[in-house]
């Protein structure tokens, strides 16, 4: 309800709850930007432990940002990782769309989340639909947006 009110701070705010989600089920500091060569990223923590987290966050409205956007998160996932020696991140989508969102996968399409391998990294795909829609009796005609696996990782792939 609040990110819908104030367009321009939509990010910021599903970030935050994300973080607050994140501290919630234990994970030691998510508050804190990790700097590293390629920026600031959303969230990196334990990166001393066997289970590091590597975790960016992008808001798909299927408007102003769409695929190109979640792409942009990819490519700062695979950027993170890589600057911490990482083979695992985690990209965390959250979709305002209104609309079912199909994600590529590298493993079996059965299997919760998707993932792709790029560079030797997997990057986990996780959707989360955010926006308070109408009913599902109220839709109408399903129209997901699909996400190919170029869309995410071709730089010359558009938002149609």
């Amino acid at each position: 309800e609040h990110a819908t009110a104030e367009p321009q701070k939509t990010e910021e705010l599903y970030d935050a709850d994300l973080r607050r989600f994140l501290f919630r089920e234990g994970i030691n500091m998510p508050f804190s930007q990790a700097r590293s060569a390629s920026g600031l990223s959303d969230v990196v923590t334990s990166l001393d432990t066997d289970d590091p987290l590597v975790c960016e966050m992008k808001v798909l409205d299927g408007v102003n940002r769409g695929k190109r956007h979640i792409a942009s998160g990819v490519n700062q996932a695979l950027q993170y990782a890589s600057d911490y020696g990482k083979q695992v991140a985690y990209l965390v989508i959250i979709n305002l769309s209104g609309r079912l969102l199909s994600l590529p996968t590298d493993g079996d399409p059965k299997d919760w989340p998707a993932w792709i391998t790029v560079g030797g990294v997997r990057v986990y795909l996780i959707a989360v639909r955010a926006l308070p829609t109408a009913s599902a009796s109220k839709q109408g005609k399903a129209a997901p947006i699909t996400v190919t696996r170029d869309d995410l990782v071709d730089p010359d792939a558009s938002d149609d």
